[in-house]
Order: structure tokens, then sequence, then C-alpha cells
């Protein structure tokens, strides 16, 4: 196999997976910014950290669905998405200084995870 030139069916999975990561990456950088709890290192188990995640996944969805025209709450996201995205795009120099390279330059969500 050809690492120096990828095949068409590499090129797209690595697109995928690349979309995939900046849409997790924001997604935890939203949780961060709004819970407390993730920002710093964890001494429960495993098991319960998974939970502390999902829980406030769950939390930060239904507060999105249950206030739908709370502009205080729409500010803030804004706020944060803005400084998700500014400490990403951070991370991202900082990779290319290094010589990681990181291609993202949209994000979609699919149907089967919409569906999820």
């Amino acid at each position: 196999m050809d690492w120096k030139h990828p095949s068409k069916l590499q090129r797209v999975f690595n697109l995928h997976h690349a979309s995939a990561q900046n849409a997790i990456e924001r997604s935890f950088g939203i949780l961060k910014k709004r819970w407390s709890i993730l920002r710093t290192p964890s001494f429960f188990d495993i098991k319960t950290q998974i939970r502390i995640i999902n829980a406030c996944f769950v939390l930060h969805n239904f507060i999105r669905d249950e206030q739908q025209t709370n502009q205080l709450l729409e500010v803030q996201d804004l706020e944060f998405l803005f400084v998700v995205d500014e400490e990403l795009v951070h991370q991202s120099r900082e990779g290319v200084q290094n010589n990681v390279i990181y291609d993202i330059t949209t994000i979609q969500a699919s149907k089967e995870w919409t569906r999820f």
C-alpha cells in the first residue's frame, strides 16, 4: 500500500475521520465551558466519568431544546462557540508548527448520528 499517495477511499475516510474529530473536540469544548466538573481531572472511576459526560450532554441538549427562545442562552452559547473555535484554531496552528496538519474545513452531522 502506498502511503505517500492514498487512494480515494483512504482520502474520503480521512476526511470523515477529521470532520468527526473536529465535531467531537468542539462538542467537548462546549461542555467544558458549560460544566465545571469537566474542567478538572476526575477522581471518579471510568464508568462514573462516562456517566458524568453523558449526563452533561443530555442536560446540555435538554436545555437547548427547552430554552429555544432564550436570548441570554443563545448569546452564551455563541460566546462559548467563539472561545472553543479560537482554542481549536490555536491548537491547529501549534500542530502546523510541529508538523502536524489538520485539514478540517467543515462539520456535517450524518443521518446515522442524528437518528442515534
